[in-house]
């Protein structure tokens, strides 16, 4: 091979590298702003979602309750003090649906949310919850006080969705802070 032969390759072998190089990070930046990992700070999913595991969210820009199921785990954005913070929680109910909430008894449009017991992990007691068509495991902290049993009554207003930890005493969610706005939910999470 003569000199002008090796350069021609080289140039070739380097110009095919950047090329992959930048159809790598391409494909990189194109996933981030369709998938994005989240890490679980704290117990408010457990058992489904425990404290410390990463799971992927599917993010979108959603419009309508009709892009929802019982039962979808979402990612959402709340502003307190100055600062944004994400939440996941699960959802319990859709726009115009009747929520009412007794201690562990949860009734959506006046039926009852099934639930199975399955184990009891000390204080906690592992249930089997099925609603829709999702059947996910929630926890019931026996040990809990009373103040963190908190109920609620409401009608889930147009254009939000009704919220709740899979940690049933344990999660901060819609029986605290209310329904969250749909165009706050950031994506779904695949556990």
């Amino acid at each position: 091979m003569n000199k002008q032969s090796f350069i021609i390759v080289c140039t070739a072998a380097v110009v095919g590298s950047v090329l992959l190089l930048i159809f790598a990070v391409g494909m990189a930046f194109a996933l981030r702003s369709k998938y994005e990992r989240f890490r679980i700070p704290e117990n408010g999913m457990y058992p489904t979602l425990p404290a410390g595991s990463t799971h992927w969210v599917t993010k979108n820009s959603f419009e309508s309750a009709d892009e929802f199921s019982l039962g979808d785990i979402v990612v959402f954005k709340i502003q307190r003090s100055n600062k944004t913070y994400n939440y996941v929680w699960r959802v319990i109910a859709l726009p115009g649906d009747e929520v009412s909430i007794e201690l562990d008894q949860i009734k959506i449009n006046g039926v009852l949310i099934d639930r199975e017991f399955k184990v009891r992990e000390g204080e906690l007691a592992i249930f089997v919850e099925t609603h829709g068509e999702e059947a996910y495991e929630v926890a019931y902290d026996s040990g809990a006080p009373a103040e963190d049993r908190v109920g609620c009554q409401l009608t889930v207003p147009d254009g939000q969705l009704f919220l709740l930890g899979d940690n049933r005493y344990v999660a901060a969610d819609s029986r605290y802070h209310g329904p969250v706005p749909i165009a706050d939910v950031l994506g779904k999470m695949h556990p």
